[in-house]
């Protein structure tokens, strides 16, 4: 075979090759991280990452694993009159597509309780809940502190049908809210099922949260859409600003906290406090005394660097 009909071969079976592979799909994740921002979005004030296990093991759970939870596809309805579709669309009666939505007989830990992991959420603030796959949702405080019943607590699952995500669970870790079963009548003997329902997500939630499937320009709004699979990461962006730093004096070791009361009087980075402390202490007063972080060697205590502080930090040795 000639050098062309090489080439050839070797690009035929190339194509052949890349029209039988298919993309890897993404595993059933086994862990989440929790992070805490500081307002500058980038500053992490606490981190924390659990096992499925630990989440199972260390805090309260959701689900019996019986009970199977459902969320609401799409209503692929249309009207002339805006007002009439939308309606429609939302189906406050939660009458259909719930059914075929089942999130199975799961089990899992509140969003909220993880979250207070790593210091909580306060009101106004929100969350990034990410997945493996590249897939992320923002949620408010809210609703993650101040649902309803009927809404029910956000739940990251570690369990479905029997399987945990080491053992079948191919979805896991995923997110599925634990509705209550007030509205639908679609149970056995009309009974309800414990569906997040569109309506109930339109009332819970502010407009900027909802999640609609898009077609032909049209917007159906969904609650499938919120229920993340694979997820492994939670993002905290808080309000709290960050800790200021330790004034680290020029020419010397970043300075350290030898007894842990939060004042730093080891001020040359030596591990111990000593009187060249002392000195180093006099001879960088009115540096030390304008940066924002002074407040760690205000061993008086009076909100200002002075003479007093270093006497202070001499007594002290």
């Amino acid at each position: 075979m000639n050098s062309l009909g090489k080439q050839f071969l070797v690009l035929t079976l190339l194509v052949i090759i890349g029209s039988i592979l298919v993309a890897p799909v993404s595993a059933a994740t086994t862990q989440v991280q929790i992070v805490k921002y500081a307002s500058d979005g980038t500053t992490i004030l606490s981190d924390r990452t659990l096992t499925w296990q630990q989440m199972r093991d260390t805090l309260p759970v959701l689900g019996d694993g019986v009970t199977h939870y459902y969320h609401q596809g799409p209503v692929f309805v249309d009207d002339p009159d805006e007002t009439v579709e939308q309606a429609l669309r939302w189906n406050p009666e939660e009458s259909i597509n719930v059914d075929t939505k089942d999130m199975g007989a799961v089990k899992g830990t509140n969003l909220k309780d993880l979250c207070n992991l790593v210091g909580g959420m306060s009101p106004g603030e929100e969350l990034k809940i990410l997945a493996s796959d590249g897939w992320y949702k923002w949620i408010a405080y809210k609703n993650v502190y101040q649902y309803s019943s009927r809404e029910g607590p956000i739940g990251i699952t570690w369990y479905k049908n029997g399987l945990y995500p080491d053992s079948g669970y191919t979805d896991g870790m995923r997110m599925v809210w634990f509705a209550d079963d007030s509205v639908n009548k679609l149970g056995p003997g009309g009974t309800g099922l414990h569906a997040l329902g569109n309506w109930d997500w339109h009332e819970a939630a502010d407009p900027q949260y909802w999640y609609y499937y898009i077609s032909g320009g049209e917007y159906y709004p969904t609650t499938t859409g919120l229920s993340g699979q694979v997820v492994n990461r939670i993002y905290i962006y808080s309000d709290d600003a960050p800790p200021i730093q330790v004034p680290q004096l020029p020419d010397y070791p970043a300075p350290t906290d030898p007894n842990g009361d939060g004042l730093y009087e080891d001020l040359n980075g030596n591990g111990r406090n000593d009187f060249n402390d002392v000195v180093v202490f006099f001879n960088n007063m009115e540096w030390i005394g304008v940066q924002d972080g002074f407040g760690y060697f205000d061993f008086n205590g009076n909100g200002r660097i002075d003479f007093n502080d270093v006497i202070r930090l001499f007594e002290g040795m």
